[in-house]
């Protein structure tokens, strides 16, 4: 502190820009027709009050998508904790939740904007955190399980705590250490970092599974395997295979099965697989359209509590997609009706990823209106209430997730758009494969993309692999043309459906091209450059 005092205000603050601006301007969204000169506290009163521009308010929501990325910058880097329920900003001497970690929700989704948003690097805390639990959390899987491996019971916290704790609704989750393992999964699709999987996500994920191989029951009635006991979070009671927990559990199993194949483990692929064969994948619909959360059909249509667990599947899983799984994501979303917009503001960020993942765009962004509206403090806090920062982190993904998503091994663009978003573009954003992707869109139609290969010739082979792009809607191929940015040269695409495919090959980048109706030129880049968006962001973090 007497360091500080003696530095001159401007100085902390350049240190500051110095530090955070590399991470930060990776990627940048600007929605066309997007502005203010309102400061940010008046500028979220006037769109609460429904009295902002259209301009305003889209002014206000990139704002407030790049605002996530900039704290989590702030509360996650190498060498420190990772990001709590409140970041770094607690200002009491006992903080809310004694400023833990919980992992039946908030810890993950604290980082769920991490790689698509360009910030793989902020996650590195979190895996040495989660890491130093595995030595405390065998402790927790015998005595508790008496099983191998390791997990945690919902909540941890500095001191390398793994057990229960005293809170009736929600200290029985051993299935969170499957939950927090996908996070090492997706870092390796997203970087494609070998070094990565074999050192740090193989041996996580392998422990993770082997708790699960050896206390999966054999239900008799069914001939499946089951976890007991089970509750949905928070929702309860103690029952036989809540949705949740099938669905973390085959989750992590599946994840796992694809490394043990990757590398080559030959023995525990084969006990994987025969475990999958058998396991319950949580998956039921109940008698009025819901996605069950539980294995009885007992799901109350005017239940409006703030946990959706049974949807764990449709985001962060991905089992359910309107692409593969109609039936699945039409249950899904009448879960989510039934629910309603409600919640605290985690929960709502949280809505905003599952009608994104349903390509509903303005249902998303209604979600994220009711989030600013109903639970944003007026520096743009996510408001639980008190504070609680993963409100802000969650918004930013379900932002993100309605411009790209890549789970469903493919490349969407724009699977969500929102009407009231009708121009602009992204650029900078990640996609699996370790693929850069900038988006630029007109009148709520693609018109350009452009995707940067990683330089890995062991992933993308001097060859080529081929890449699926999928648009939101059925284009003709005649509109169509796939270009590498370096030499120009036109690729040869085939068309099925709604996704395209071409050859990709290592260190390239390609545009996309398309062409609507009355717009007879594309071009890249847009003239609606992001540095002036870049530009009115950092005023207003400053």
């Amino acid at each position: 502190m007497a360091a500080i005092k003696s530095t001159p205000i401007t100085t902390l603050q350049q240190r500051h820009l110095d530090d955070y601006q590399p991470l930060f301007e990776r990627m940048a969204l600007t929605l066309d027709d997007a502005h203010s000169a309102l400061p940010t506290n008046q500028l979220l009163q006037r769109y609460q009050q429904g009295k902002a521009s259209a301009s305003a308010q889209r002014y206000l929501e990139a704002l407030y998508f790049q605002y996530g990325r900039y704290l989590l910058i702030a509360s996650s880097r190498p060498g420190s904790l990772p990001a709590n329920l409140q970041g770094v900003w607690n200002i009491h001497q006992v903080a809310p939740w004694n400023a833990d970690y919980h992992f039946n929700i908030n810890l993950q989704m604290n980082y769920w904007l991490a790689n698509v948003t360009n910030l793989a690097q902020t996650q590195l805390p979190l895996f040495d955190y989660v890491d130093s639990l595995v030595k405390p959390g065998r402790i927790a899987a015998s005595s508790l399980l008496g099983a191998d491996g390791w997990t945690l019971f919902l909540n941890s916290n500095v001191w390398g705590f793994t057990g229960t704790i005293a809170w009736p609704t929600a200290f029985w989750q051993p299935e969170a250490g499957a939950w927090i393992a996908r996070h090492y999964y997706e870092h390796y699709l997203f970087t494609q970092d070998h070094d990565f999987l074999v050192q740090r996500a193989w041996p996580i994920m392998r422990e993770a599974s082997e708790l699960w191989l050896q206390t999966l029951v054999n239900d008799p009635d069914t001939n499946t395997l089951v976890v007991v006991p089970s509750y949905s979070p928070e929702h309860g009671n103690f029952v036989v295979g809540a949705a949740m927990s099938q669905q973390i559990v085959t989750d992590l199993l599946r994840n796992t099965l694809q490394l043990a194949k990757t590398l080559n483990k030959k023995d525990f692929t084969q006990r994987l697989q025969q475990a999958l064969n058998k396991l319950e994948p949580g998956l039921r619909i109940g008698h009025w359209g819901q996605l069950q959360e539980w294995r009885q059909d007992r799901d109350d249509p005017a239940s409006q509590h703030r946990h959706v667990s049974q949807l764990y599947a449709l985001h962060p899983g991905n089992q359910i997609s309107p692409d593969t799984t109609p039936a699945l994501s039409t249950a899904a979303a009448t879960t989510l009706n039934a629910r309603g917009d409600g919640g605290t503001g985690w929960s709502k960020a949280w809505k905003i990823n599952f009608w994104a993942r349903l390509q509903d765009g303005n249902r998303a962004h209604k979600l994220l209106t009711e989030q600013l509206i109903h639970s944003t403090l007026s520096n743009l806090w996510d408001n639980h209430p008190p504070f609680q920062i993963d409100g802000n982190f969650g918004a930013t993904a379900g932002m993100a997730e309605m411009l790209l998503q890549s789970h469903n091994n493919d490349i969407a663009l724009l699977p969500a758009l929102a009407d009231s978003w009708p121009g602009g573009q992204v650029t900078g954003l990640k996609a699996r494969g370790n693929i850069t992707v900038s988006i630029q869109w007109q009148h709520g139609e693609l018109t350009q993309a452009k995707l940067t290969m990683p330089d890995t010739p062991a992933v993308y082979p001097p060859t080529g692999q081929l890449l699926k792009v999928r648009f939101s809607d059925t284009p003709t191929i005649s509109h169509i043309a796939v270009t590498n940015a370096q030499s120009g040269a036109v690729l040869p695409v085939s068309l099925d459906g709604n996704v395209l495919t071409f050859q990709a090959k290592a260190g390239q980048q390609y545009l996309i091209k398309r062409q609507h109706g009355s717009i007879s030129s594309l071009f890249y880049p847009s003239t609606h450059t992001a540095a002036s968006a870049i530009t009115t962001t950092k005023k207003e973090i400053q």
